[in-house]
């Protein structure tokens, strides 16, 4: 099972963490990725075994984010998620956070950018992902 950050699902932080510690401190890694030509079905599976809210998209490297609300709106709209792909489902505009940024940073990309998961990197390379749950996590039980 993929959990995101370190206190996920009922695991302890080894120690406290505070706003301005380097988002590395909660991300996790290896990050949950889907192909792009899977069908939502397939990501919709592998969202609930990984108990997560998002995988990140890859093509020819990461392309963006897939989440369950990207599943939930395709099923909305009528589409039939076994014939859908992830390409067609997916937010493009992928906001990226450094490992050095500060958990507060991140916050704040998620909040200004209206996502809740980030992937950390340089913009090429995936390093790790932050939920919302992982930045709250840390913002109020330090």
């Amino acid at each position: 099972m993929m959990a995101y950050g370190p206190a996920a699902r009922g695991a302890t932080v080894a120690s406290p963490v505070r706003s301005s510690d380097p988002v590395r401190l909660i991300m996790s890694h290896p990050v949950a990725t889907v192909d792009i030509g899977v069908s939502l079905r397939e990501a919709a599976e592998q969202l609930a075994a990984d108990e997560i809210g998002a995988l990140l998209v890859t093509g020819e490297g990461p392309l963006g984010m897939l989440s369950e609300r990207d599943v939930i709106a395709a099923i909305g709209s009528g589409g039939d998620i076994s014939l859908i792909q992830a390409g067609d489902a997916f937010n493009s505009d992928l906001i990226w956070a450094s490992p050095d940024d500060s958990i507060a940073e991140a916050g704040v990309l998620m909040i200004e950018g209206g996502v809740r998961h980030l992937p950390i990197g340089d913009g090429r390379t995936v390093l790790g992902i932050v939920s919302i749950r992982d930045v709250l996590g840390a913002l109020v039980c330090p």
